[in-house]
């Protein structure tokens, strides 16, 4: 036998052990379900058994139910941050260097608006169609990107823990409250914004809402 032989009848032989140990696994485990079930039967500890699996069972349900509503919430949130807080477009402006900026995305839409005393500032503008000689579609100079564009009060990201320690049953420590889960509209909300159909009455409307949370 060769050496490159040897090594493909190895490869082989490795790859066909190791396809089957996730089945040697699930039988080894079967058994010891089998063997503990039996040892349960004798000790009279069955029922006992059962209860803390039942137990165990309704303890992931309600620990998924709360890791739900706090997916859902930090969707809200950081949709919120993205579009008021990380890049904010300056009011009565839509374009900078003929580039249309609500489309784009947080990241995309800093660069363009500030980054110009970056080393890929101007490849950036013009993969993006502008003119990096083209001024902001605006009379006045842009503000500088301090507060959210919209008309409800401007709070700061200490919301997040209020809101989700306070106001909304502290599901990081307890058990979820109905009250809670049953905000039909935030929920619709956090779900257009999953779905990406969420509009800006969307985002202005839940972020009322977190404020009213606060008051």
């Amino acid at each position: 036998m060769t050496e490159i032989e040897f090594i493909e009848a190895a490869l082989q032989q490795y790859r066909e052990a190791l396809g089957k140990l996730p089945e040697k696994f699930k039988a080894t485990q079967r058994e010891a379900d089998r063997q503990e079930a039996h040892l349960c039967e004798e000790a009279g500890i069955m029922g006992e058994v059962q209860a803390v699996r039942d137990s165990l069972k309704t303890a992931q349900k309600q620990i998924q139910s709360q890791a739900d509503v706090l997916q859902g919430r930090i969707g809200v949130l950081e949709e919120i941050h993205n579009q008021f807080y990380l890049a904010p477009i300056p009011e009565g402006v839509t374009h900078m260097y003929g580039i249309e900026l609500a489309p784009l995305d947080p990241t995309t839409r800093l660069m363009v608006m500030h980054g110009q005393d970056g080393p890929t500032w101007q490849d950036t503008i013009l993969s993006l169609g502008g003119d990096p000689t083209e001024a902001a579609d605006t009379e006045e100079p842009p503000p500088p990107p301090v507060a959210p564009v919209i008309s409800a009060p401007q709070t700061d990201m200490s919301v997040v823990e209020e809101m989700l320690s306070e106001q909304w049953g502290e599901v990081l420590d307890q058990e979820p409250d109905d009250t809670a889960l049953d905000e039909i509209e935030l929920s619709e909300i956090e779900a257009r914004i999953d779905k990406g159909e969420a509009t800006g009455e969307d985002l202005a409307r839940a972020h009322l809402m977190l404020q009213r949370a606060r008051a």
